[in-house]
């Protein structure tokens, strides 16, 4: 299920940054990545990155997204709640000019930063 959710919600963020290109001329579009490849939870955090650059990169392969080529930069975070918010703020404006269709901080834990935290709802 977790799977299915994740694809379903990177296709959704593909399909919104898809709406802001024409803002920047590049032909890019700009994904932020916060990483935690060492730390405590490393073990999950290097598979998943990994994998998800590699995708990245498979998609650029393949001619990017309807022509548009995919670009990241990445921010380790080791999971800690500071540097999660750091690096969001770092992140979050975008690239050169090109916005951040979306960020990724995998987790509604600990590095997540308060702003893109779902707000709490009563539970029926």
């Amino acid at each position: 299920m977790f799977k299915r959710s994740f694809v379903g919600r990177l296709a959704l963020a593909l399909s919104l940054g898809g709406a802001t290109l024409g803002a920047h001329a590049a032909g890019e579009q700009y994904f932020p990545l916060q990483s935690y490849r060492v730390g405590p939870y490393a073990a999950g955090g290097t598979g998943f990155f990994g994998g998800f650059i590699d995708y990245l990169k498979y998609v650029n392969a393949g001619g990017g997204v309807n022509g548009v080529k995919l670009t990241w930069s990445e921010c380790e975070t080791e999971y800690v709640v500071e540097k999660g918010v750091e690096c969001y703020e770092r992140l979050k404006g975008g690239l050169n000019g090109a916005p951040a269709a979306a960020t990724n901080p995998l987790s509604w834990a600990s590095p997540t930063p308060p702003s893109t935290a779902p707000a709490p709802t009563g539970c029926r």
